[in-house]
């Protein structure tokens, strides 16, 4: 699975950048665990520092928690097998 070019492997650098995590700088603001946000300015001029704080925690927790996947759980298609519906 990892060797395909679509799959982000869960805690990696790729998976922190594509959740707009970054290493913080002693200068960013917010700050959490070590790690700020790439663009806070995304949510626009208003936004309160608490709500950025908020944002930040909720990123980097999805981005550190590895998801569990049962083992009853079928298998993921993979792109490079024939569509279900046969038509290629």
């Amino acid at each position: 699975m990892a060797n395909q070019a679509d799959y982000i492997e869960p805690g990696s650098k790729a998976h922190a950048a594509f959740l707009g995590l970054k290493k913080a700088a002693e200068k960013d603001i917010p700050q959490y665990e070590g790690w700020t946000l790439v663009d806070p300015t995304q949510w626009g001029p208003m936004a309160r520092p608490e709500f950025l704080e908020q944002i930040l925690k909720q990123k980097f927790n999805e981005w550190k928690i590895k998801p569990e996947v049962s083992e009853k759980a079928p298998s993921m298609w993979v792109p490079s097998e024939a569509p279900v519906s046969g038509i290629v």
